[in-house]
């Protein structure tokens, strides 16, 4: 069987209710492991022996990760991480040696299914890259592959060294024209793709509703459905309630539900409900009223969608102003 490490930096206070279930879910799979780099000696988290936690600070893993680069970085915060995802392989050898591939995931924001499912030896094999979101990207561990952040995008040159060396987040693990996947398919290697392992949650819907991509990586919009999820002893299970009413279900290697503040309702963790925005107790039986009652909200009666949207308006109208005055500088 084909090694796996996920490597997972997380700087500040671990968000102690959800790291217990995520943690349990990373036991239920033993044949992956994940490293923690963090600063939180919290002694509320008891780790299993597939996760590793290596205690550090941010401002050490900076001097580390600048010995590695020939220009100054700027890591001076822990979200701008996030544009160092794809380069955890060239940064961190000393952890990846010995395993096959090594991908990054999600902490905070995510609860794991039965991985080894969908990331089968097989899966594993004619791509060097799989997957493409932040959320969860794993790559082959080898030396030449590991390189390939070095690679510019067509339209830019020492694309690397503005992406690590500025202070804006330019999104390097995501789909954008400067990003990884940009570089993997502009020189024609393959990313193999698995959208129906994961259920990856709009952030602005109070209702866990899923986005989609076409062929192209192009994003075309929400998904069918509302969805509910199940976690029983490590199976990971979408219940998924759809437009003309009727209630199907699959099984998921995980679920990605990003920027939600999820409350803890839970009273024993072998088996749970996900449900918008916590952890609950799973009824005796998942039926069509069960799930009908906890998808029943709407957008505008949910903050969030108005934080979100307002959040993107400002970061729009900055933009637009710095077009404006590069567009009328002489």
């Amino acid at each position: 069987m084909k090694t796996i490490l996920f490597i997972c930096p997380y700087f500040g206070k671990l968000p102690i209710a959800h790291m217990k279930l995520w943690l349990l879910s990373c036991e239920k799979n033993p044949t992956i492991n994940w490293l923690i780099l963090t600063d939180d000696y919290t002694e509320e988290l008891k780790y299993p022996s597939n996760v590793k936690v290596v205690y550090t600070t941010l401002e050490a893993i900076k001097q580390q990760v600048q010995k590695m680069f020939d220009f100054p970085i700027y890591l001076d915060h822990p979200y701008k991480l996030c544009d160092y995802k794809p380069a955890y392989g060239y940064i961190f050898p000393e952890y990846t040696k010995g395993y096959d591939y090594w991908g990054h995931c999600d902490m905070t924001d995510c609860i794991f299914g039965n991985l080894r499912k969908f990331l089968t030896d097989e899966f594993l094999t004619g791509a060097d890259k799989f997957l493409y979101l932040g959320h969860m990207t794993i790559y082959r561990n080898t030396d030449e592959v590991n390189h390939r952040i070095f690679e510019d995008v067509s339209f830019r040159k020492n694309n690397l060294k503005e992406i690590l060396g500025s202070e804006r987040n330019w999104a390097f693990d995501e789909l954008n024209p400067i990003s990884i996947n940009t570089i993997y398919m502009e020189y024609g290697w393959r990313i193999k793709r698995f959208d129906e392992m994961y259920a990856d949650i709009k952030a602005s819907e109070k209702n866990f509703v899923t986005g989609k991509y076409d062929e192209r990586f192009i994003y075309k919009g929400p998904s069918e459905g509302k969805h509910v999820f199940e976690w029983n002893s490590g199976i990971l299970t979408d219940w998924i309630l759809h437009k003309d009413g009727s209630l199907t279900s699959r099984e998921l290697g995980y679920v990605h539900f990003q920027k939600r503040c999820m409350k803890d309702k839970v009273s024993e963790t072998i088996r749970f409900c996900i449900v918008p925005n916590a952890y609950i107790d799973t009824p005796n039986k998942i039926d069509l009223a069960f799930v009908r009652k906890h998808t029943k909200y709407c957008r505008y009666m949910y903050p969030q969608y108005f934080k979100l949207r307002y959040k993107n308006l400002k970061f729009k109208l900055k933009n637009s102003i710095k077009r404006f005055f590069v567009h009328e500088r002489p």
